[in-house]
């Protein structure tokens, strides 16, 4: 299982110089999770200062059936496939594109609570980052993430590039904030008690044709018994 986060509640995003990805894993019938992590630079290297060795070669046994077939399909084909490099550009590429959906190219940041049963921000910590590492802000890594897109992710999956291929980054093509509208579905309710008076009508209106088949059902079973009682009364004064 792996994640974006980690365990610290530090700020983690690639909108920062750097960002890890947290990998939680068994070993055989070992129930306890252990826990590595893989740190990448904005260009989707990894960055090997801040990556512990043991934890990058833990990374590699877990994902080496995946890294093999990788290096199957490069020899057949000639397509380079560095899964790290594709690992990197799906979180990044989903994260920028989810942020840019939002309406916004830079993020903010907070770290969760301390000891707090279910994940809340901590609204003190909050942290705003900038658009530097933004892949469809910066035309330097806008180039790299498109081009291991073209010539990678692409012909791996048998599938064509648009017609005239990716656009590069000018005036008119850069992501830029806007307003976004936010559409309700639904509506917000807060449950609380009702007076017993109110709930009580409540649940005789919701129950009334449960009610009312009931009583029905009575009804004629005491008219069939009654019937039956007459029945057998007369019989037995005609006997008398």
């Amino acid at each position: 299982m792996a994640d974006t986060g980690n365990t610290e509640g530090a700020h983690n995003t690639p909108a920062d110089g750097s960002w890890s990805l947290t990998i939680h894993f068994t070993q055989g019938e070992d129930t306890t999770s252990k826990t590595i992590r893989i740190v990448y630079l904005p260009t989707g290297d990894i960055d090997f200062l801040n990556t512990i060795p043991g934890d990058l070669m833990m990374a590699n046994t877990i994902m080496k059936p995946v890294i093999d077939l990788a290096q199957v399909i490069s020899a057949f084909t000639g397509i380079s496939l560095d899964v790290w490099r594709i690992i990197n550009w799906i979180f990044v590429s989903s994260y920028w594109i989810v942020l840019g959906d939002l309406g916004r190219i830079t993020p903010t940041t907070y770290t969760p609570l301390p000891d707090h049963p279910y994940y809340r921000d901590n609204f003190t910590t909050a942290r705003r980052h900038t658009a530097t590492n933004n892949i469809f802000v910066n035309d330097t890594l806008y180039r790299i993430y498109s081009n291991l897109l073209l010539n990678s992710i692409l012909p791996a999956l048998n599938l064509s590039a648009p017609p005239g291929g990716i656009a590069p980054l000018n005036e008119s093509n850069i992501l830029a904030n806007q307003d976004t509208v936010f559409r309700r579905s639904y509506s917000c309710t807060v449950r609380k008690w009702k007076a017993p008076l109110t709930a009580l009508v409540s649940i005789l209106v919701a129950q009334y044709a449960l009610i009312r088949g009931a009583y029905s059902l009575f009804i004629v079973i005491a008219a069939w018994y009654q019937k039956r009682k007459s029945f057998y009364g007369e019989i037995s004064g005609f006997q008398d």
